[in-house]
C-alpha cells in the first residue's frame, strides 16, 4: 500500500484501479464485501482509498471486523457490508473481478 501511494504521489498521470480479489479465505471475502459496499457509496473514491489504507496498514489477515472498523466515517448502510446476506450488487462486483482475473490468466 505504501509503495502504491508513493507512486501515485510521484506521478500525477498514473491511474490506479483497485479491484477486490478475496482469495485468502472467508475473512477475506467478508472484508471484500465491506470494501465493495464502501466503494458503491463513494463516487469520489477518496473514502474508498482511505478505507484501504486503514485496512491494509494493519497487522494480520483482513476480515469482517477489521473491515468494518476501517470503514468508520464511511460505514456502509445496513446490509451492504455483510451484516445480512450479501447484496446482489456486491456479489456481482466480486464475481466480475474473479471473471476479469480468470480472463487475464
Amino acid at each position: 500500500m505504501a509503495d502504491m501511494l508513493e507512486l501515485m504521489k510521484s506521478d500525477s498521470k498514473l491511474k490506479v484501479v483497485l479491484k477486490e480479489f478475496p482469495v485468502l479465505g472467508p475473512g477475506s471475502v467478508e472484508a471484500a464485501q465491506v470494501a465493495v459496499a464502501v466503494r458503491m457509496q463513494d463516487p469520489t473514491g477518496k473514502k474508498y482509498l482511505d478505507f484501504h489504507q486503514k485496512l491494509l496498514n494493519g497487522r494480520g489477515q483482513a476480515d469482517k471486523a477489521r473491515a468494518l472498523a476501517a470503514s468508520e466515517g464511511s460505514r456502509p448502510r445496513h446490509g451492504e457490508a455483510g451484516q445480512r446476506p450479501c447484496q446482489p450488487e456486491v456479489r456481482a462486483t466480486l464475481e466480475e473481478n474473479f471473471k476479469l482475473a480468470e480472463d487475464m490468466a
